[in-house]
């Protein structure tokens, strides 16, 4: 990454920097491995260094300041009101960001000052007011960042999603779920960092936030036999909710219509100190404390109607007010010493301790019968202690005269996890102890020799299961789907291991090839049995084995010289993974269950070719990805999606100096669920701005969807069978704008 003067340049925006220096006030360019700051003051030779860029400006040029400021406006309502502003110097550092739009922007800053008009998600339409502040100030021999951030969203989300859920013999079942979300936040966040190098390494960091959301939604879905969601609309099911009668010519299990509105106040403080030594005898001691506090209380009411389609079928309302609280307190102290250049490497001898308090607990009343409802209120509280000891290799050395470093990193730690949680709900009242000793070993090494990087990672981890999944009592919150745990649960262990190949072509140009595997021990996944005569099933986590997944990823980009006339550009990013899923499926109208195996297999493959020649450039984009499901069972039938497409992406300047550019898709689908999603799709954006005065002055242009037809899908393979997912977009738009930047730097004194 690239420094200005040693120093990281507004959270590390490289852009930023390397548009706005003038030629004439750079000194020198350094290229080097630097270490960080904690290690540089502890003379900590042997520690990870990242590879940098130095930017080191001549004394008498260290003082500027950059601002811009954008408004615009277009039709459906959409507009952009957006602000930036920075004052550098050798010592200190100021910043200043303020954004308003309904246009999905991040409203962060780029190019010489200009905006970023990446959006920060296309899913849902969001609208934001924010402002924030950064301010770096620094010594010869300390360091204080502060950062404030004041935010406030309002989000608009949705989803249609069709899920088929494998049962072996029995074939498959079929859920259609429908739901609107609107969400309200304000927020406001505090961080501040101070480090001191002398006479010890001391850091100190302090975090605050209050957040308060309040969310609106609706919901709407169903289950069956048989696959007709896709010819059916939310009215369909609205008629009949309101017959409420066993009509179920269609194959139905239920259906389910739900509001939801909650309102959140969360506040949230952390604090944290770091003290280290280096020793007469190079050694370094070092001591780390934190603490942090959560509390979040929430106010909510529910009002559901449940239809159930069965040999008894009823129907079902619930209103209820929910009230609750989740709090969380947690002191963690960790103490290390490390030996250094001992047998031509560093050892570190570990011992951290933590302490970590939990509450929750909600409090349930039924409306319509004006009660409490002490069957699904409940209070609980765990009390967790863990203490770890163990030890860290560190090898590295730099081979020859050029760089090449071999780094060889092993940790061997042993946890020892003491929890108890008391747990109250309905007639239960119950505590529960729990007591594990785990051993989970961390392997990481790196060699890089001519351009080559080999890189080989692995990680073994634990996981208790907690409290409600260990009484052995139903929960019946839901009508339709009641839980129980088990009390003969084990904790369960992943595995994960990876091992890559990357070759550097030359600067910002690579080769990468990466294999990743993960697998499951002990996995805890819930069995459940049928009961025909209400259409009900009871839920019941079991350990089970057999789950996991390798993935494979070759990636390439490289730019290539063509004559004096421009240069081409070659990109890929190719992925294949294979996972199994290993779960359990009722059998339909038998009091039963099989276990299950969902297999899937997903390949990946965009690309883009490109060419760049002063003013024009142009891409050629194109994706491929082919996701394909299948079971243990025979009678199930094999799932194939397809997603591709082609596209440009051309950018010119024109007459009068207008920059010009836009970007056209076709996007195509087979074998989704339903036939209006097997589509083609034409996506087309386009820009165009004019600057004036220097380029301080930028009028533009943006049409985000022209033809308004772009849409959001996501297949994924689980446990259970397969799920399409189709979100709500950001709608097309059109949109004026005009920004100002005021830039100002020293002269040039020649």
């Amino acid at each position: 990454y690239l420094l200005l003067n040693g120093q990281e340049f507004f959270r590390g925006r490289n852009k930023l920097m390397l548009e706005n220096l003038p030629y004439y006030i750079v000194d020198k360019i350094k290229v080097y491995n630097k270490t960080t700051d904690r290690a540089a003051a502890l003379n900590d030779e042997t520690a990870r260094k990242d590879y940098v860029m130095d930017v080191n400006l001549k004394k008498e040029y260290r003082t500027g300041y950059i601002a811009n400021m954008e408004a615009g406006g277009g039709i459906y309502e959409s507009y952009l009101a957006r602000l930036f502003g920075l004052r550098y110097s050798d010592h200190a550092r100021l910043t200043l960001i303020g954004n308003s739009n309904n246009t999905n922007l991040t409203g962060l800053a780029d190019h010489a000052g200009d905006f970023d008009y990446e959006l920060s998600s296309d899913d849902g339409i969001t609208t934001s007011h924010s402002a924030d502040m950064d301010w770096l100030l620094t010594g010869k021999n300390y360091k204080n960042y502060l950062e404030l951030e004041y935010k406030n969203t309002t989000n608009e989300s949705g989803q249609i999603e069709h899920e088929e859920i494998f049962h072996g013999v029995d074939r498959s079942t079929y859920g259609f779920t429908k739901n609107f979300n609107l969400q309200k936040t304000q927020s406001v966040n505090a961080r501040n960092k101070f480090s001191l190098k002398v006479p010890l390494w001391f850091e100190s960091e302090t975090a605050f936030t209050y957040r308060d959301s309040r969310n609106n939604e609706n919901e709407i879905g169903g289950n069956g036999y048989n696959d007709i969601w896709y010819d059916r609309n939310v009215s369909f099911l609205d008629s009949l909710l309101e017959l409420g009668i066993p009509l179920n010519t269609y194959g139905l299990q239920n259906i389910n219509k739900r509001q939801y509105t909650r309102k959140n106040e969360t506040i949230s403080a952390e604090q944290s100190f770091d003290f280290a030594k280096d020793l007469i005898n190079g050694d370094i001691l070092s001591l780390k404390l934190a603490l942090r506090y959560d509390d979040n209380d929430y106010d909510a009411f529910r009002r559901e109607k449940y239809v159930f389609f069965q040999t008894n079928s009823y129907v079902q309302n619930k209103n209820e007010d929910i009230t609750g609280e989740n709090l969380r307190e947690s002191v963690e102290a960790q103490l290390s010493y490390k030996l250094k250049n001992l047998w031509f490497a560093d050892w570190t001898l570990f011992a951290n301790y933590k302490y970590d308090y939990s509450n929750q607990k909600e409090q349930r009343y039924n409306i319509d019968s004006n009660t409490f409802d002490q069957e699904n209120s409940f209070d609980y509280n765990t009390r967790e202690n863990v203490f770890s000891t163990g030890l860290s290799y560190d090898f590295l050395r730099f081979l020859g005269k050029k760089y090449r470093p071999v780094n060889i990193t092993i940790t061997l730690p042993v946890i020892v996890k003491h929890r108890n949680s008391d747990y109250t709900r309905s007639l239960l009242d119950t505590s529960i102890v729990q007591h594990h000793v785990f051993f989970e070993p961390v392997l990481k090494s790196e060699i890089t020799i001519n351009k080559n990087k080999f890189a080989l990672a692995s990680s073994y981890s634990n996981v208790i299961p907690d409290v409600t999944q260990l009484v052995p009592m139903p929960i019946t919150s839901n009508p339709v789907y009641r839980y129980e745990g088990n009390a003969s649960l084990k904790p369960f262990s992943q595995l994960s291991v990876s091992l890559s190949h990357k070759r550097t072509l030359r600067t910002h140009n690579y080769w990468l090839n990466n294999i990743r595997y993960f697998k499951s021990f002990n996995q805890i996944v819930n069995s459940f049995t049928y009961y025909p005569e209400d259409g009900t099933y009871l839920y019941k986590p079991i350990n089970t084995n057999g789950s996991w997944n390798i993935t494979y990823e070759n990636n390439y980009w490289n730019y290539l010289k063509y004559n004096d006339k421009g240069k081409w550009s070659v990109k890929w990013d190719g992925s294949i993974r294979y996972a199994e899923n290993v779960n359990y499926f009722a059998i339909r109208e038998h009091a039963c269950q099989e276990r299950n195996t969902n297999k899937s297999i997903r390949i990946s493959m965009p690309f883009s070719f490109g060419y760049f020649h002063k003013d024009f450039e142009c891409m050629l984009l194109g994706r491929f990805a082919w996701n394909h499901a299948f079971n243990n069972t025979s009678d199930v039938a094999y799932s194939n999606a397809f997603d591709y497409g082609v596209g440009i992406d051309l950018k010119k300047t024109l007459f009068w100096n207008i920059t010009a550019s836009t970007i056209f898709n076709i996007n195509m689908r087979s074998g989704y669920s339903g036939t209006n999603v097997n589509r083609t799709e034409y996506v087309w954006d386009f820009s165009a701005s004019k600057s004036f005065l220097g380029e301080r002055l930028v009028l533009r242009f943006k049409a985000v969807d022209v033809l308004r037809n772009r849409t959001s899908l996501t297949y994924t393979v689980n446990d259970y069978g397969v799920s399409e997912v189709r979100r709500i977009r950001l709608p097309g738009y059109l949109l004026m704008s005009v920004s100002y930047r005021f830039n100002k730097n020293p002269k040039s004194r020649k």
